[in-house]
């Protein structure tokens, strides 16, 4: 069974929810951030990031056959910024991002 959220003392990693989408947003919006992102556009689009926290959503109602799964990341209850696990059903591939002030 995979667990759906790792606490750690400062940090919390949870399947990303829809109303996770303002932070994403937010977040993803600095160039900064995204340019080193394969796979997140800029600007960022607030329908691609809906379509991806509905794929997020699906993911995790099935994880053992998912062949991605998205945490979120939170400090004190705030959305920081994100990880990622690719290629889940080949070899997996790890990415992540925090946003700026992180």
């Amino acid at each position: 069974m995979i667990p759906s959220e790792i606490r750690t003392r400062r940090l919390v990693l949870r399947p990303p929810r829809r109303d996770d989408l303002n932070a994403c947003a937010a977040l993803l919006g600095d160039y900064e951030v995204v340019k080193m992102l394969s796979r997140v556009p800029y600007p960022y689009d607030l329908e691609g990031g809906r379509a991806f926290l509905d794929r997020a959503a699906a993911s995790w109602k099935a994880p053992e056959q998912a062949d991605e799964l998205p945490f979120h990341i939170d400090h004190d209850g705030q959305m920081i910024g994100a990880v990622g696990f690719r290629k889940l059903q080949e070899t997996p591939r790890i990415g992540y991002w925090l946003g700026q002030p992180y």
